[in-house]
């Protein structure tokens, strides 16, 4: 059988190194070679087949135990968006009460970290230009980047968040930092 004209360029694509444009369906960072895409497209189905399992053989409940590689899904902005979805329906708050806070780490290790059941753990991310010192303290430093193995994402109704800045005046500790989906820092979540 005679290769159509999408085999020929296909398999061009694929002699020089390059992938295929038709298979760039999500974002990578720029320079990604083939053989660098197709192991990150492996890991990416892995994790799809992990929470896949665990939510057939468990629940969707069981989702908020585990740990997602969020630059590992094809469409990291949705997952954040789902997390607030489900704290709002969950607890029946308006989206627009929600407020997104981040604990280094994974808090979920210490037995009342969730009782509310508002926190996701994310692992996979890192940090630029700034380093760890403990759960909720960054300090800049001299290393391009830091790797952080767990992240714990957990929504807080901003009426309550308001009010406990007031009480403990540790809201002026806040910084608000961007997260980029991939190291190439051209897409923003």
């Amino acid at each position: 059988r005679k290769p159509t004209n999408l085999h020929r360029s296909l398999m061009a694509d694929l002699a020089k190194g390059i992938i295929p444009s038709n298979w760039l369906r999500y974002s990578v960072p720029t320079g990604l070679t083939v053989i660098q895409w197709i192991q990150d497209f492996a890991e990416r189905i892995k994790q799809l087949s992990e929470i896949s399992k665990l939510v057939a053989d468990e629940g969707s409940l069981a989702l908020r135990s585990y740990k997602v590689w969020l630059g590992g899904l094809f469409q990291a902005e949705a997952y954040i968006t789902a997390t607030r979805q489900a704290v709002a329906q969950q607890k029946s708050w308006a989206l627009e009460e929600l407020f997104l806070d981040v604990e280094l780490g994974d808090v979920s290790l210490s037995p009342a970290s969730d009782a509310a059941g508002c926190c996701f753990v994310v692992r996979g991310l890192r940090l630029m230009g700034g380093e760890v010192m403990d759960r909720k303290t960054l300090r800049l430093s001299s290393s391009v980047f830091s790797d952080l193995n767990f992240t714990t994402l957990r929504w807080i109704n901003m009426e309550k968040k308001a009010q406990q800045a007031l009480e403990s005046g540790s809201d002026s500790s806040k910084v608000r930092l961007p997260v980029y989906l991939n190291a190439s820092r051209s897409h923003m979540l």
